[in-house]
């Protein structure tokens, strides 16, 4: 094995693997927040996006597969270290490992959203109330203030 194979292939492979990663996940959050319960949300995000997954995975894995027929030793260990891994990962790891265990932990699964929507207090970060994901210009700093009031300081240098 070229030493090089292990540190490029690491970062290929965790950027791929979190892709996939995403969007298993963000399925099964959609039908969650839609209502469903985890076991049911686990279904229907297996069902909208399992597919997709699927086809990624087999689409990565043909195109890496090209570099198979390199000529040079390099190419053919990455490609096939990338192959192996992006169908490992699609057949096994995304359709089975993370809905089991999702399965397991039941609501457990939810623990960051319920730390991000509790209220916070004022004195320790001067946010108040407001919501930890919002993302808009505050309304009570300079930030809301009107166009005309941004420009006009009354200092003078």
């Amino acid at each position: 094995v070229t030493w090089l194979v292990p540190i490029v292939t690491f970062s290929i492979l965790i950027g791929l693997n979190m892709d996939y990663d995403v969007f298993l996940i963000t399925g099964i959050l959609e039908a969650k927040t839609a209502g469903l319960s985890t076991d049911e949300a686990i279904v229907k995000g297996m069902v909208v996006n399992g597919n997709v997954i699927g086809v990624a995975g087999v689409i990565m894995a043909t195109a890496f597969g090209g570099l198979l027929f390199s000529s040079t030793v390099l190419n053919q260990q990455l490609a096939l270290v990338i192959i192996i891994d992006v169908l490992f990962d699609t057949v096994f790891i995304q359709s089975m490992f993370v809905p089991a265990i999702m399965a397991v932990l039941g609501e457990k699964n939810w623990w960051p959203l319920t730390i991000a929507s509790k209220p916070r207090n004022k004195e320790s970060n001067g946010e108040g109330d407001r919501d930890p994901l919002h993302t808009g210009p505050r309304s009570d700093g300079p930030a809301s203030a009107s166009p005309a009031y941004i420009g006009s300081d009354t200092r003078h240098v």
